[in-house]
């Protein structure tokens, strides 16, 4: 049986890391966000004519 700040240690560390990653993924999501926006208004025009 584990301690329980040894218990809480390792949940900090593991939501820190999450944490980090999501940051990661979320700053390139916004990215491809502007990819797929930029891109919308080209599209309908083409579907338009």
């Amino acid at each position: 049986m584990r301690t329980r700040t040894e218990l809480d240690e390792e949940i900090f560390s593991l939501s820190a890391s999450t944490r980090s990653s999501l940051s990661m993924g979320a700053r390139r999501l916004s990215r491809l966000g502007a990819l797929v926006v930029a891109m919308l208004p080209a599209a309908a025009v083409a579907l338009w004519w």
